[in-house]
């Protein structure tokens, strides 16, 4: 049977663990977007300290905002096995997956749909992505090429590590991914989600870019990534 989506709502699924001192900024990145109609799914992926009250704490001004918000957990294994816990929830047209110490840009969300409705014949979009330290919010410069952006056929440029992975800046239409995923999982590698979420997508598919840095990228000492 065909999974029928909600028209125009984003889902973003996000896994955490241990994200007691990040998340919160990230989550007000998501309330504050120009965007009206989201869903967000946050994947607690075993966390031992106290980042499931810091996000039960937001259940409300989720729903004063209007956002569905849904909070997960999981036993600890990864990012993708948590990643894995979320899928199944996603009601969404169109599909994020940022990182939970990282930023979106307040018309992140809207500029990437308006992009994909206007553009019927891309199954996916990105936009570029800026980096900060951690704490002070400096500037700090990107490990991953963000200099050619021309090209729209990204799946060897992200396999050999010539373009930017960073998972935030992507949109994919959920239907697209969930026909290349049918059963709602991707493979449980403890290198990350990434890669499993964009390359099979990124075979199939061409990738445009949005020149507009709409999404940060934390950069911690212990961050995963």
């Amino acid at each position: 049977m065909m999974q029928m989506f909600v028209k125009d709502r984003v889902s973003i699924v996000t896994p955490v663990y241990n994200g007691e001192n990040y998340l919160s900024p990230m989550l007000d990145s998501v309330l504050s977007q120009t965007y009206p109609e989201i869903e967000m799914i946050l994947v607690d992926d075993g966390s031992t300290d106290r980042t499931v009250q810091v996000a039960e704490g937001y259940k409300e001004r989720f729903a004063d905002r209007g956002y569905r918000y849904r909070i997960v957990r999981a036993e600890h294994k990864c990012a993708a096995a948590a990643i894995n816990q979320g899928l199944p929830f996603v009601t969404g047209e169109f599909l994020i997956w940022p990182d939970s110490d990282d930023r979106l840009e307040k018309e992140s969300v809207e500029k990437r749909v308006k992009f994909l409705r206007q553009s019927p014949q891309y199954q996916c979009v990105r936009t570029l992505p800026y980096y900060f330290k951690q704490g002070t919010g400096e500037s700090v410069r990107a490990d991953e090429n963000t200099e050619n952006y021309s090209k729209e056929e990204l799946f060897w440029d992200l396999l050999e590590y010539r373009t930017f992975v960073c998972c935030g800046c992507y949109m994919l239409r959920t239907d697209a991914f969930f026909k290349i995923y049918p059963k709602r999982c991707i493979p449980e590698y403890h290198v990350g989600q990434n890669y499993q979420m964009l390359l099979p997508f990124m075979f199939w598919n061409r990738c445009p870019t949005i020149p507009e840095k709409l999404y940060g990228v934390c950069v911690r000492e212990d961050s995963h990534s």
